[in-house]
């Protein structure tokens, strides 16, 4: 039987893209989550090469067919319309324009004793700072494009999925490796990351695609009555490949504890709420007839990873977490005084912000005075606030709507009639990506290229497969 997912890039050229998609996110989280600037030069050089070499495939045609997923097709919009934002905010603009879109940044120029009344100048306050965002999100944009559109395959989309998991739990290894070899004063885990805090956030990731798996490969054998029955069932198990994932859930479980990150833990467990909300909803919509067997799948899943969660705990992996939970009484937050700050930055430029990237210049201007320490952290510590100062409303709407449109595509098509391979895709790619988006309310998630780029290629994983849902079924 043909399968369902076709890979369009056929041939040698067509496995030398996967294959290189693949090498590319081993690569990414390796040299400190590619957050220093020299590493995100070779993000983007990489990122664009790929995506380049895919147009020389000459296949462009037949992968703009927007016609065949309209949901899919909007999503793109959506990314490419923001991407022309974060362009447009460096375009010089007559005065008369700035005043209008951007009065404050009008004032700022008009400060400058070198300002010349006829002269046309920018939205952004930081022209360099917006360009080198531009190329960082283009890359995001172009491997997130590529992941959509290449994928068409059981098998790759099945390796792309094993090396996110894989990564995510070399992470994990590494992580709790690194913090034995410093006992008896063990540090938070992070493994190749400079921040426990983005190596939560990684773990996230790749703990719900191990979710995902675990949906993917419930075994269909129809265990018989019988000890010999209850014993075959067993084997099956076993020779399933289920108890590995359910170690690999284990290890990633406690390295998320061990990162002692209270934002990433609250996130992934309210996420895997929402989540399971939903699909316990959609179960509960279904015949009577189909709807008992599917409760008893989902109870003894929620079970096995309730029990999951409770050997982890038990093993002492929590210590860490509690010890940081208890530190929010006794330690100061100097991150609200960020957040107060960033408020102010939004507050005078709402509809199209200051650039983006501008924020390190815009926020040494509104900090509160009695904060006035060397910054500890590069970023406003809450995504969502930082992007409003620098975007405005305008760059929120475009991001925020395409973000929206394509996890409500993959909880709506999680709720039609799919197979175990897809459910499992959808319910971990929602669990993993909403998890980041949650934490990123405490947190710059997305300012570490690694979790960026693996939140975006597991998201157009999810699209990439709601597309074929929507080709085959009609």
């Amino acid at each position: 039987m043909e399968s369902k997912w076709q890979f369009r890039t056929s041939g040698a050229p067509g496995r030398l893209l996967v294959w290189l998609l693949v090498a590319f996110l081993a690569w990414m989280p390796l040299p400190q989550a590619s957050y220093p600037e020299q590493f995100q030069d070779l993000l983007e050089i990489g990122a664009f090469s790929i995506f380049f070499f895919w147009l020389l495939r000459g296949q462009t045609k037949a992968s703009f067919d927007y016609k065949r997923s309209t949901g899919q097709g909007f999503v793109l919009w959506l990314l490419t319309a923001w991407l022309f934002f974060t362009l447009f905010q460096v375009l010089p603009l007559p005065p008369e324009v700035l005043q209008m879109l951007s009065p404050n940044s009008l004032i700022v120029y008009q400060s400058n004793v070198l300002f010349d009344g006829n002269a046309w100048y920018p939205i952004s306050l930081d022209t360099g700072g917006t360009l080198r965002s531009f190329l960082l999100y283009s890359a995001y944009a172009a491997i997130f494009f590529i992941t959509v559109k290449l994928v068409r395959n059981e098998r790759w989309l099945r390796i792309i999925i094993f090396t996110v998991v894989g990564m995510a739990l070399l992470e994990a290894i590494w992580g709790l490796s690194e913090q034995m070899l410093t006992y008896p004063n063990p540090k938070r885990a992070d493994g190749t990351f400079h921040n426990a805090n983005h190596y939560a956030g990684f773990i996230e990731l790749g703990l719900g695609l191990v979710i995902g798996l675990l949906i993917a490969n419930r075994s269909r054998r129809q265990t018989t009555m019988g000890i010999d029955g209850r014993l075959l069932g067993w084997v099956d198990w076993l020779f399933s490949g289920r108890p590995l994932l359910y170690l690999i859930c284990l290890l990633l479980v406690i390295a998320l504890f061990q990162s002692g990150s209270r934002a990433g833990t609250f996130a992934f467990v309210t996420s895997l709420f929402l989540v399971t909300t939903v699909s316990g909803w959609r179960v509960a919509s279904r015949k009577e007839d189909c709807k008992r067997g599917a409760i008893l799948r989902q109870g003894s899943f929620l079970a096995i990873l309730i029990l999951t969660l409770s050997i982890a705990i038990s093993l002492g992996s929590a210590d860490r977490l509690i010890e940081r939970i208890q530190s929010v009484v006794t330690q100061k937050d100097v991150r609200e005084q960020y957040r107060e700050a960033t408020m102010a930055v939004f507050l005078n430029g709402p509809v199209v912000g200051f650039g983006a990237g501008s924020w390190p210049y815009t926020f040494e201007a509104s900090r509160s005075p009695r904060s006035y320490e060397w910054r500890q952290w590069p970023q406003a510590h809450n995504e969502y606030l930082q992007l409003l100062s620098e975007q405005g409303v305008v760059g929120l709407l475009l991001l925020g709507s395409m973000l929206l449109v394509a996890i409500s595509n993959i909880l709506f098509y999680s709720m039609e009639r799919v197979s175990r391979s897809e459910q499992g895709i959808f319910f971990g790619v929602s669990i993993g990506c909403i998890s980041l988006l949650i934490h990123s309310w405490w947190d710059y998630q997305f300012h570490i290229p690694a979790n960026a780029v693996y939140f975006f290629t597991c998201l157009a994983l999810a699209i990439s497969t709601t597309e074929d849902l929507e080709v085959t079924s009609s």
